[in-house]
């Protein structure tokens, strides 16, 4: 009787993942003395991946590569580039793409990672192909009454000139001139003459121990009209500032710039505090206005700092951001607590993580949040590792993940005599399974042979019992392997035995009996010959 298979097929699943960049840059600089420098960036490849992460899930089928298209359901992908006026004046500009599933609406959303596919990529691009060449200079020409410092930027032998060349004269001419000039147009021509366009008060007054600076400052150009008016105080070991900038360009309308900002460090005793806060308004970019707290407070014992920024003044009992630390030195041991939190959407984020030591024993828990419709993931055990003349620990670990059973395992070793040690373990594993771990390892070393033993039992409800026995030896001339196993009423047994008889001479024998079956292995070698 014959069996004829005419073709064999297997399939497999395959996660890959790059981390890399590709980038060429070829760089020559001139140098003549400290008046005049030259650098000349040469980028060969038209796209430059400065970096790049990209992962795939791909299904092995036979000789057959299948790309998985992942969650395409409202997935995420985005795509930005810098300023066009910025690419057009130096001819380069800085992209990044990035493209991941949104798993805020599922409920059983598999993890991140495994969710592809997603690519983060941040590459440097050329706005005009035809640049070969990128080339910075600048000048230093000095003479006894002025210092004339110049920098410059260009792009030889290209299709489109780009050029920009600010030209600042040191306190003797006390003026400041630079512009931009791209494909042969002048973008932007200012000139400043501190004299003329800048105008500035400042008064000081002090009453009580408190000192406060008022200031006042115009600056205006043809196209900028520009003023600053507000106070600097001292009190003590307090500073505060509030500032005002209002500020309009020609045919644009009137904009403001507000920032406050308070600081204060005090040192009583063992005590040490230290209060900060900070705020910024933007008529322009409300999108961009902030309010930040710092808070740190000290002692011999005790550590607390905490910051965190809000969207605005009035929100900062809702931060978007917050970042607290906390630690506490006990007689009997040490407590930490730190926590890391992000509320805006669409994606919030929440990291917790505490630690206490208590004498003997040592506690930690981690948690990190990521999408709150769905389970957290929780990190929790603790270690009890008494000193004493005889080992024991008891530990137990406990993780939970959204997709999956929650996994306790709980653990106890102790050596009941000297080099005699007896585990047990009980846990829950992801899939639900549970199992009970009965062990014993005896260390009967002598002087010329060393002899290691392990026994151990593996229970379940949801499998029979498995027995194994492994035994190790060595001396000298001879190392032996020994295991025995019991599964389902079948027995297992593995032999290994390694036998020097010269040093160039050695004899190996390998012995496995499954389930009735039995296979063996001779090696005899001898190098000599």
């Amino acid at each position: 009787m014959g069996v004829v298979a005419g073709s064999l097929s297997s399939s497999a699943v395959r996660l890959s993942a790059r981390l890399y960049t590709a980038t060429a840059l070829e760089a020559k600089l001139s140098l003549r003395g400290l008046n005049v420098g030259r650098l000349d960036l040469s980028l060969p490849r038209d796209k430059q991946e400065i970096f790049a992460a990209k992962s795939e899930l791909v299904i092995l089928h036979g000789e057959r590569e299948l790309q998985q298209p992942g969650l395409n359901r409202n997935r995420i992908a985005r795509s930005t580039c810098s300023w066009t006026t910025v690419d057009r004046a130096i001819g380069i500009k800085l992209c990044a793409a990035y493209q991941f599933p949104n798993m805020t609406n599922l409920h059983n959303a598999p993890y991140f990672l495994m969710s592809g596919p997603a690519k983060y990529i941040l590459s440097l691009e050329k706005a005009d192909p035809s640049a070969k060449t990128y080339a910075f200079q600048y000048k230093w020409q000095k003479n006894d009454t002025a210092n004339i410092i110049g920098f410059s930027f260009d792009t030889p032998d290209s299709k489109y000139s780009q050029s920009s060349r600010p030209l600042p004269d040191l306190p003797h001419d006390k003026s400041l001139q630079a512009s931009l000039d791209v494909d042969g147009r002048k973008q932007f021509d200012t000139q400043c003459l501190s004299n003329d366009m800048i105008s500035s008060t400042v008064k000081v007054k002090t009453k009580g121990g408190v000192t406060q600076w008022d200031i006042t400052t115009d600056f205006q150009t043809r196209q900028l009209a520009s003023r600053l008016i507000g106070y600097y105080t001292l009190n003590g070991p307090t500073h505060g500032a509030k500032l005002q900038l209002d500020y309009e360009f020609y045919r644009n309308p009137k904009q403001t710039i507000r920032l406050e900002g308070v600081y204060s460090e005090r040192v009583l005793g063992y005590r040490h505090d230290l209060y900060g806060e900070l705020s910024m308004d933007f008529t322009a970019y409300p999108g961009y206005n902030f309010y930040a707290v710092l808070r740190n407070v000290k002692t011999q014992s005790h550590i607390d700092i905490g910051f965190n920024v809000s969207a605005s003044r009035q929100q900062k009992l809702d931060p978007a951001f917050t970042v607290t630390f906390k630690r506490i030195d006990k007689l009997s041991g040490v407590k930490l607590a730190a926590e890391l939190a992000m509320t805006r959407p669409p994606r919030p984020i929440l990291m917790k993580f505490n630690f206490e030591e208590t004498g003997p024993k040592y506690s930690a828990l981690a948690v990190l949040n990521f999408n709150p419709k769905s389970r957290e993931i929780v990190l929790s055990g603790y270690v009890f590792a008494p000193a004493g003349s005889q080992l024991y620990v008891d530990a137990e670990a406990n993780i939970t993940l959204p997709t999956l059973h929650p996994c306790t395992l709980r653990a106890k070793l102790h050596e009941k005599q000297p080099n005699e040690f007896q585990l047990n373990a009980v846990g829950i594993w992801f899939t639900g399974v549970d199992f009970n771990v009965d062990a014993l390892y005896q260390d009967q070393s002598k002087t010329n042979l060393a002899s290691h033993r392990v026994k151990l039992i593996l229970n379940s409800s949801h499998f029979k019992d498995i027995l194994v026995d492994a035994r190790f030896t060595q001396d000298n001339r001879q190392i032996t392997f020994i295991g025995q196993g019991e599964y389902n009423t079948a027995s297992y047994r593995a032999l290994v035995r390694h036998v020097s008889v010269a040093e160039q001479r050695f004899s190996t024998y390998g012995e496995v009996d499954a389930a009735g079956r039995a296979y063996s292995l001779t090696l005899n070698a001898d190098l000599y010959n």
